[in-house]
């Protein structure tokens, strides 16, 4: 196999194989047969636990994030439990959810954080940015959150309730890639995981926000 240079943690075959390798764990795709022989190969060098072949619409897991593949395109979303550590850690688990991420502009900044409250801020921060990665309707809020790291004021934890709550209303949202170059990404729900994956699409309000490209 051939590693590609510009992303070293991809190697591809002549056969038509692709595989991503992440620390110990191997992500691959190609023609069946082809599959099987790498595999065989591979077992001759090295202990491997072989998950079955992935049956389109069905859900797995890969790189702590869940994934559903099918002929029109792919489904990627993060684990709903980084969505519930961060309501739980501000106590937003009654809380109503919010039809938006973003708070009005125009407020007060208010006094600085105290330390225990910085400490808290820094770790819901942390969390929302692992989730945008797949939820780009909340990529721009998120990066606004974590430029005032430093020095969060009453302004930001609001800020951040705000998102929190957001998520709150909307856990189900990822990433839709499609599998035509042409089409545009767009955020879809996890009703693609009711069988409905490549025909479910959000209406126009729910593509791929452009606002943190300028």
């Amino acid at each position: 196999m051939t590693r590609r240079v510009e992303c070293p943690c991809f190697f591809q075959s002549l056969s038509g194989v692709v595989i991503e390798l992440h620390m110990d764990d191997v992500h691959g795709a190609g023609p069946l047969v082809a599959c099987n022989k790498i595999i065989e190969q591979l077992k001759k060098r090295l202990r491997l636990k072989v998950s079955p072949p992935l049956e389109p619409e069905v859900r797995y897991q890969h790189l702590r994030r869940h994934r559903v593949r099918t002929q029109d395109g792919a489904f990627i979303g993060s684990e709903r439990r980084h969505i519930d550590n961060v309501l739980h850690a501000l106590g937003l688990e009654a809380a109503n959810g919010a039809p938006t991420p973003s708070l009005a502009s125009g407020q007060d900044d208010g006094d600085p954080l105290t330390q225990d409250q910085h400490r808290l801020y820094r770790s819901c921060v942390g969390s929302l940015l692992y989730i945008s990665h797949d939820r780009p309707d909340i990529l721009w809020d998120a990066g606004l959150l974590s430029g005032r790291m430093s020095a969060p004021h009453d302004i930001d934890k609001k800020r951040l309730v705000r998102v929190a709550r957001y998520l709150k209303g909307q856990p189900n949202l990822g990433a839709w890639l499609p599998q035509n170059k042409k089409d545009q990404g767009s955020l879809i729900t996890s009703a693609l995981e009711r069988r409905e994956l490549g025909r479910a699409r959000l209406a126009a309000q729910e593509r791929l926000l452009r606002r943190q490209s300028g």
